[in-house]
């Protein structure tokens, strides 16, 4: 797979006084390969993204992200599978990313690997443990590098080929590197959940999820702060998928900041093919946020569009359109960025 793409984005610097303009060349290099036998399956993608920014040359940078995922089928009733995700880019992917996150340029690499067993016991009842891990290590010496564990398991019951419930456990470890003059520190989360999945029609489903965790930083108190997800769905496979909301409220820590992000946020989006060869989609995004105990609060409005016109069956053109806005207490961290793209793609 190969990309071009030129860029046009009006604040490169995700700064609000220091705001840069420029134009972006993007070439973008891909590898897709599987495996499959009776009891085994492989899947690999990696690619590589060059930036050559016009004006702004000492911003031109290069990105790597890659994914290695292996399934393995025990029997009818049992399999294990393992994924491996590695990216390294020096602006947000997606508005998941880009809430409460430090404002302005600097490189993140992230890895993480995922270990699940799951063992169906009978028609009605199964079961997942797993295992993870993550590391996130920033260029910028204000954020603070940090290794995660995770462990934990989910147990799911169908009452019927429509209603599905789970009840779930999990235990998470990150440690924050020392930075800044900042030592060592950690912090350490219980979870614990149940949610149902109720299909509404044969394409439409209603996925809701409720909780608590207990979180607690080794530089502060325990915190026993609620969970709550809620979303509708309808998913016609290659044709649409299409979720209508999304709303969720947590408390967590991030990768980059031992305190507590008390945060909810709304979402909607999804694609459609238009016509034979036409292809549209859409995401908005919204969120509050406030870290514990520093203050800081932020909010983030997002809203991306496109369509991509497939001219033959290995060539395709991609037109989209990107806006985010964050707002905060913090003067400093507050910016508004637009982003247009035109990009070719052709795959082989």
């Amino acid at each position: 797979m190969f990309e071009a793409a030129e860029i046009y984005d009006d604040n490169i610097t995700f700064t609000k006084t220091n705001k840069r303009r420029d134009f972006i060349t993007e070439l973008t290099a891909g590898l897709n390969a599987d495996y499959e036998s009776r009891k085994h399956y492989l899947d690999f993608y990696g690619e590589i993204v060059q930036q050559l920014f016009i004006d702004n040359t000492d911003f031109s940078n290069n990105a790597q992200s890659g994914r290695l995922a292996y399934l393995y089928e025990i029997s009818d009733q049992q399999s294990i599978r393992a994924e491996d995700r590695f990216s390294h880019y020096e602006e947000p992917r997606s508005f998941d990313d880009e809430f409460g996150r430090d404002n302005g340029r600097y490189d993140r690499a992230r890895n993480t690997f995922k270990l699940t067993y799951a063992q169906e016991f009978n028609e009605r009842l199964s079961a997942e443990t797993f295992y993870g891990n993550e590391f996130n290590l920033f260029s910028r010496e204000s954020l603070r590098d940090s290794l995660l564990n995770r462990a934990g398991t989910d147990l799911n019951y169908s009452f019927s080929s429509a209603t599905m419930v789970s009840v779930g456990y999990e235990f998470i470890h990150r440690v924050f590197e020392s930075s800044g003059g900042s030592p060592s520190s950690s912090v350490s989360t219980h979870g614990i959940t149940t949610g149902v999945r109720r299909y509404l029609t044969k394409n439409l489903y209603l996925d809701g999820r409720a909780g608590v965790d207990l979180i607690k930083p080794d530089t502060s108190d325990l915190n026993i702060e609620p969970r709550f997800t809620i979303s509708l769905n309808a998913d016609v496979g290659k044709l649409s998928t299409i979720q209508f909301f999304k709303f969720e409220k947590r408390s967590s820590v991030n990768s980059f900041r031992n305190e507590v992000f008390e945060y909810w946020q709304i979402s909607a989006g999804g694609f459609r093919q238009l016509r034979e060869r036409l292809t549209g989609g859409a995401n908005a995004f919204y969120g509050n946020g406030e870290y514990t105990p520093t203050g800081i609060e932020d909010n983030l409005y997002g809203f991306n569009t496109y369509m991509e016109y497939e001219i033959s069956e290995d060539l395709s053109v991609n037109l989209s359109y990107s806006l985010s806005i964050t707002d905060s207490n913090i003067a400093f961290r507050e910016y508004v960025k637009n982003q247009a793209s035109l990009k070719f793609a052709y795959a082989f």
